[in-house]
């Protein structure tokens, strides 16, 4: 075998050997790539970049993110209510959200379900890639969609079970006919 003559290319001046020029290249595309097969190079916000960031902002929503779990349980225990802080981010949570009695108490049953269950979840991600489910306790199962612009949202109606709807679609009639009796405004 003889010796391989020496490839060389001019490149911005400089000879730069074939081989050297080709390593350049391979990781100039890794990490060009890099981001793109990862995800990361997306514009979702982080806050809804995965089905459990999703769970986590919601409880951030109320301050209770850095709450601990065992103190959550306490709380859910005494039937304390949980005050919203942070409004824009707890709509964000949601596929679709109205400030409407309805889908408060929707969301105070999913908001309950997570905090109870807080380090608990099982999340599956199903393989379209586009629904997720989070086991949250041995009951509860919160139903996420990925969006490629708005990151994962908890979908209300498929995670709130059919009996808990019918009961806050009744709470909202009443409140409504409250309302309108007392000539305040219902919409």
């Amino acid at each position: 075998m003889g010796a391989r003559p020496l490839q060389a290319r001019l490149v911005w001046g400089h000879f730069i050997s074939t081989a050297s020029l080709a390593r350049g290249l391979a990781l100039a595309l890794l990490v060009l790539a890099g981001p793109l097969a990862t995800g990361c190079g997306d514009t979702v916000d982080p806050a809804f970049a995965t089905p459990d960031a999703t769970l986590r902002s919601l409880l951030r929503s109320h301050r209770l993110d850095t709450v601990a779990a065992d103190v959550l349980r306490d709380r859910i225990a005494r039937r304390e209510r949980f005050r919203v802080t942070d409004h824009g981010l707890y709509r964000s949570c949601f596929t679709s959200f109205r400030d409407e009695p309805e889908t408060q108490g929707l969301a105070g049953f999913v908001l309950g379900a997570i905090a109870r269950s807080r380090g608990q979840w099982r999340t599956a991600i199903g393989a379209d890639g586009v629904h997720a489910t989070v086991r949250a306790g041995s009951h509860a199962r919160i139903e996420l969609v990925r969006d490629d612009e708005r990151g994962w949202r908890i979908d209300l109606h498929r995670s709130v079970p059919v009996q808990v709807q019918r009961q806050m679609a009744e709470l909202g009639r009443r409140v409504r006919e409250r309302y309108a009796h007392d000539g305040l405004p219902t919409d």
